[in-house]
């Protein structure tokens, strides 16, 4: 009771009192100066902090100077305050620093040519001993890919840009200037008795420096509330260094069963697994992974029969086992099953742009091999995948792959439309499997249209990214012969000298007449004629007719007859080529605009 007594007589609490309501009126001003940006957010916590600080300054003060009347300041006190002073002033001065330091990682990366908002969450890195949680790496990471992917301020990079560097020990900033990102997200996953651990970092991608880190440990049996852990730490994390909104919407269409949800990772990493072993050549087994994935699928998909993402995998994995298929029956086969799931994925979601996607791709596939031979069923095939794709991106613009399906349909009746569509899924994601692909029919549509700038520009693109193919170096060499370019002989010989060390022993002989055609336009272009005919009667020696059954070459030939002012020649070439081929149509593309009114010109067929 004495010591209550005492500190009523001192007035310590009437002080406290009085000193929390007006700090808390300064620090009101401070928080409404800080939110208009009339001072910087250091400002207000540094406020805060001294505010906190001062409620014991203020309990000392009022302990040994609340009665009445004059009290002498004893050393305890003058000790206690100076010590509150040094811890204030040592939290300013690490606030200060961190804010300048912050800063000047802020503006270095602003001079730079890395944008901030450009994310690469690379692949997380498994350090479990034997390599078992290498499926659940995958999955967290691209879950976190397609989720920053909802974020309309991040430009984020899809998972086939940063799967280029999947395991392969490249340096953070190597990888942050190749996808030219200014933000990398790290990631790594440990076993942790019956836990899972991991770690997460943020980098700067232009210094490599790390800017957050975080650790997060989450129940084995629950991964998907890890899942969802992992995402909301991210986008605190990045909303820490950009400075800006970072929230994700809910993924649609997820599944609620954490054994489906893991299955189904398994599944995806037996699939880019046999990706990766189709593309080094090592078919067999790439078709052995392909199966087991879509057994892994078909488990996930019986484990949540209302999940349509597993239907969807196996739809695309019988896609890419049809193209592998060794007979026409099991290409058939393929086909159908592939069709099946992707039916089955859209009675659960008929909206769904991946099934939609899927199926789309394999009618177009279907029309393609011409397995129905009846052309109703054909015309339906195509007309069903153009719907299909169309409506896929409608619902997800961002389906990069969608994109390119629909540039390879349209280029049949619409070279602007394959054009804009190839565009598009460039855009959306530059690292398709198939980009050298995308480029070169962006490339070779331009060049139909007569956009010879942008035929450039698509050319040496894919001649930057993909310098062995022969093909990027055959349009180097076609732009010398259109009228936008000036004819150099030279360089024409030195190109076809290359594409002749880059080309396989398959088809060599037709590509090669091809290029030797060029190389006789351009001859003809710089006034060389005499060279020019010599080169393409060559042509027609070397080529057999077994090796160019369509007659391509002849028709080629016409076009570089045409750059020489032989018309008649021309004209007979196409002739030939007409007999060949009776549906060819010689009346809208560009080369044959000199020819067009003669009465010897061709005509289609009619149906």
């Amino acid at each position: 009771m004495a010591y209550i007594k005492e500190l009523k007589e001192r007035r310590i609490v009437q002080i406290l009192i009085s000193y929390l309501a007006a700090g808390f009126l300064v620090l009101g001003v401070f928080d409404q100066l800080a939110d208009r940006e009339i001072v910087p957010e250091l400002a207000y916590q540094i406020a805060l902090q001294w505010y906190l600080l001062g409620i014991f300054a203020a309990l000392i003060i009022g302990w040994y100077h609340g009665e009445k009347g004059e009290q002498k300041a004893p050393l305890r006190e003058i000790v206690m305050l100076v010590l509150l002073a040094g811890v204030a002033l040592g939290l300013t001065g690490r606030n200060v620093v961190g804010f300048l330091g912050e800063r000047a990682v802020r503006t270095a990366a602003a001079e730079t040519s890395l944008d901030l908002t450009r994310v690469a969450v690379t692949y997380f890195e498994d350090l479990s001993p034997a390599g078992e949680l290498q499926f659940l790496a995958d999955g967290l990471t691209e879950s976190l890919i397609e989720e920053l992917g909802t974020v309309r301020t991040l430009d984020v990079v899809s998972r086939n840009g940063v799967g280029l560097y999947r395991g392969a020990g490249v340096p953070p900033d190597s990888i942050a200037r190749a996808l030219q990102a200014g933000t990398l997200v790290l990631g790594t996953v440990e076993q942790a008795g019956e836990r899972v651990r991991v770690g997460l970092r943020l980098l700067d991608g232009q210094s490599g420096a790390t800017m957050e880190r975080a650790g997060l440990e989450g129940s084995a049996a629950d991964l998907l509330a890890l899942r969802e852990e992992i995402a909301r730490e991210a986008s605190l994390m990045l909303r820490g260094w950009l400075g800006t909104e970072v929230r994700m919407r809910q993924t649609e269409g997820q599944t609620s069963d954490m054994g489906a949800w893991a299955m189904l990772q398994r599944a995806e990493k037996s699939r880019k697994d046999a990706l990766m072993a189709v593309r080094e050549g090592r078919g067999d087994e790439g078709t052995r992974l392909l199966r087991e994935a879509e057994g892994l699928a078909g488990q996930a998909a019986i484990l949540d029969p209302t999940w349509p993402q597993p239907l969807v995998l196996q739809a695309n994995i019988q896609y890419r086992l049809s193209r592998l298929a060794q007979s026409r029956d099991d290409l058939v086969r393929h086909m159908e099953a592939g069709l099946q799931s992707a039916e089955a994925a859209l009675e659960l979601a008929p909206s769904h742009p991946e099934a939609l996607a899927a199926r789309g791709t394999l009618r177009y596939w279907r029309f393609l091999q011409r397995v129905d031979h009846d052309p109703g069923l054909q015309q339906g095939l195509y007309a069903g995948a153009q719907e299909d794709l169309e409506r896929a991106v409608a619902v997800a613009p961002g389906l990069a792959d969608a994109h390119q399906v629909l540039s390879h349909l349209y280029y049949r009746d619409n070279r602007a439309q394959a054009v804009l569509a190839a565009r598009t899924a460039y855009q959306e994601d530059a690292y398709l499997d198939v980009a050298d692909e995308v480029l070169f029919r962006l490339f070779n549509g331009n060049y139909d249209l007569e956009e010879f700038a942008q035929a450039r520009r698509w050319c040496e693109e894919g001649f930057r990214r993909f310098p062995g193919q022969a093909r990027f170096t055959e349009c180097r060499l076609l732009l010398m012969t259109t009228p936008e370019s000036e004819p150099d002989p030279e360089e024409a010989r030195a190109l076809v000298v290359a594409m002749g060390e880059l080309l396989p022993e398959h088809g060599r002989s037709l590509r090669l007449g091809y290029a030797q055609l060029m190389e006789a336009g351009v001859l003809a272009r710089s006034g060389r004629i005499e060279g020019a005919d010599s080169l393409m009667r060559q042509v027609r020696d070397e080529v057999s007719p077994q090796d160019d059954p369509q007659r391509e070459l002849v028709q080629f030939e016409a076009a570089m007859r045409v750059l020489m002012g032989d018309a008649d020649e021309a004209v007979a070439l196409l002739q030939r080529y007409a007999a060949a081929n009776p549906e060819a149509s010689f009346q809208h593309h560009w080369w044959w605009r000199g020819l067009r009114g003669r009465a010897d010109l061709p005509q289609p067929a009619a149906h």
